[in-house]
C-alpha cells in the first residue's frame, strides 16, 4: 500500500510540473509570435502577459491544492480525491488561456470578457471548496461560466439553452457535479460535430427529487455500448464518484438518444 501511494504521489508531482512547464513554454512561444507580428496594441499585449501569468499560476495551484478536510470527510478512493482536487480539467484551463492570448490579436474585448469569466469561475470553485457543499444556483452558475468560456473558443459551433425552475435553485447538491456533465457535452458532442450543436440544461422537481437534464442536438447521438457502460467515459466516471459519495446508491443516471438527433443525460437526485 505504501509503495502504491508513493507511485501515485510521484505521478501527481510529475503531472504538476509537466503541465506548468508546458503552459509557460507554449505561452512564451505564442508571445514571441505575437511580438514578431508587430505592431501589437498595448492593451492586447498586456492581456496576453496577464493570461500567461495567470495560466501558469492557476495550473500550478489547481494541481498543488490540498483541501483541509478531516479524516472522516476525506474520500477513500483516489479517483474521488482527484475529482475534488481538480473540478476544472487542466486541459480546459490550458485551452482557455491560449484562446484568450489568441483573442487579444483579433478581439481584445472578448479576450477580456473571457478572462473575467474564468476569474469568476475560479473564485466560485474556491468558494464552494471552502464551504464543502453547494446549492444548485452555484452549480448552475459554474456551468454557465464554463459554457460561456467554451463558447468564446468554439464560436457558433456551440449554442446554449437553459430552463431552471426557481424552486430548485436553493437545493443543496453535491459540489461540482455539473462540471463533468458540461465537459462530457463539449467533448462528446460539440467537439465531434461539424455542425452547430445546442446544449440544453434543465432542472425541476419531480418524484420527490431534483431532476437534472443535459441534452445536445449532435447528429451522432450515443452508441449502445456507451449507454451500457457509462463509466467508460472519464467525465461520467468522475460524476459517478461525486454522486456515490453524496447519495450512495440512491441517485439515478439515465442516458438516451433523442429523436431525430442528439442525446440526453438525466440525473435524479433525491431530496
Amino acid at each position: 500500500m505504501a509503495i502504491m501511494q508513493w507511485f501515485i504521489q510521484a505521478a501527481m508531482n510529475l503531472k504538476k510540473w509537466v503541465s506548468l512547464i508546458l503552459t509557460i513554454a507554449s505561452g512564451l512561444i505564442l508571445l514571441g509570435l505575437l511580438w514578431w507580428h508587430r505592431p501589437l496594441e498595448p492593451m492586447a499585449f498586456a492581456i496576453t502577459i496577464v493570461a500567461l501569468l495567470l495560466g501558469s499560476a492557476v495550473t500550478y495551484y489547481l494541481l498543488s491544492f490540498k483541501p483541509s478536510t478531516s479524516p472522516a470527510m476525506e474520500p477513500s478512493d483516489a479517483k474521488e480525491r482527484m475529482g475534488l482536487l481538480l473540478p476544472l480539467d487542466t486541459l480546459f484551463i490550458f485551452n482557455t488561456f491560449h484562446n484568450i492570448a489568441a483573442l487579444t490579436v483579433v478581439d481584445a474585448d472578448r479576450a477580456r470578457t473571457t478572462l473575467e469569466n474564468l476569474a469568476e469561475l475560479i473564485r466560485l470553485v474556491n468558494e464552494i471548496r471552502r464551504h464543502g457543499q453547494a446549492i444548485l444556483a452555484q452549480e448552475i452558475r459554474c456551468a454557465e461560466l464554463y459554457l460561456a468560456i467554451e463558447q468564446a473558443r468554439l464560436g457558433e459551433r456551440l449554442q446554449i439553452d437553459k430552463e431552471i425552475a426557481a424552486e430548485c435553485r436553493e437545493t443543496v447538491v453535491p459540489s461540482f457535479f455539473l462540471l463533468p456533465l458540461m465537459e462530457h457535452a463539449i467533448l462528446h458532442s460539440v467537439e465531434m460535430s461539424e455542425q452547430p450543436v445546442r446544449i440544453s440544461l434543465r432542472a425541476y422537481y419531480a418524484q420527490k427529487s431534483v431532476m437534472i437534464e443535459v441534452s445536445n442536438s449532435a447528429a451522432m447521438g450515443i452508441d449502445g455500448q456507451a449507454i451500457a457502460d457509462v463509466k467508460a467515459n472519464t467525465a461520467l466516471d468522475r460524476l459517478h464518484s461525486i454522486l456515490q459519495q453524496h447519495y450512495g446508491n440512491r441517485y439515478r443516471l439515465q442516458i438516451a438518444n433523442l429523436s431525430p438527433s442528439g442525446s440526453m443525460i438525466r440525473l435524479q437526485l433525491p431530496l
